[in-house]
């Protein structure tokens, strides 16, 4: 438990920016088993004000298939629920800091399989930005080593989108619209400070243009 979130998040390994303000840090877990065979594992993380729950099994040493170096692997069922992913996404250099963007709620639950080398994100189902999503995602290490954040693959699905909300997945978070001001005249948050190369295939069943036009 600390005041420092992104502190919290690179003792962990990740890569963070150096920010405050980001609320609160507090990670619990409970372990049953044995390190080398396997453990039953829960955890339930506060991070930047989004909420993580994870209930599955800490795999044991897993061998790497091309080095044989045997390395930790977990898999289970993962939740999200945030009011603003925002502030954990700054910490941890997906997007630039920015006072004024809109919030991102999120509440979403996927299979999640992580090691060492990789993640994966499979079944994902929920909401994000208050719109209906389904698909998987998975990050690993690019083949050429050129980008020390891996590549990000995967698809997304989503039932129904703003066009506002589309532009937001590709050019970043907007600022808050104000009162009677069209999306378009929103200004975009900056860019991302350190992002993975992506390659993510997105299916909409419902684009919705303006307030009166929609396509299919």
């Amino acid at each position: 438990d600390t005041a420092d979130t992104p502190m919290l998040l690179r003792q962990l390994g990740l890569e963070t920016l150096p920010l405050s303000n980001m609320g609160r840090g507090r990670i619990a877990v409970s372990l049953a088993g044995g390190f080398e065979s396997g453990m039953k594992t829960q955890i339930d993380a506060q991070l930047a004000g989004s909420n993580f729950i994870f209930d599955g099994a800490w795999a044991g040493l897993v061998h790497n298939s091309s080095t044989q170096t045997p390395h930790p692997q977990m898999s289970g069922k993962l939740m999200l629920r945030s009011g603003n992913l925002n502030p954990l996404l700054q910490a941890l250099a997906y997007i630039a800091p920015d006072p004024t963007a809109a919030a991102l709620p999120a509440d979403l639950s996927a299979n999640l399989l992580l090691s060492s080398e990789m993640w994966r994100l499979e079944n994902i189902f929920g909401t994000l930005a208050g719109a209906p999503v389904s698909g998987e995602l998975k990050q690993a290490p690019k083949s050429d080593g050129l980008q020390n954040r891996g590549l990000l693959t995967g698809r997304l699905n989503f039932d129904r989108l703003s066009f506002a909300q589309l532009a937001s997945l590709a050019l970043g978070v907007p600022q808050s619209l104000k009162p009677g001001a069209l999306w378009s005249d929103q200004k975009l948050a900056l860019g991302l400070a350190n992002p993975p190369e992506t390659q993510i295939d997105l299916t909409i069943a419902r684009l919705d243009l303006l307030s009166d036009l929609q396509a299919q």
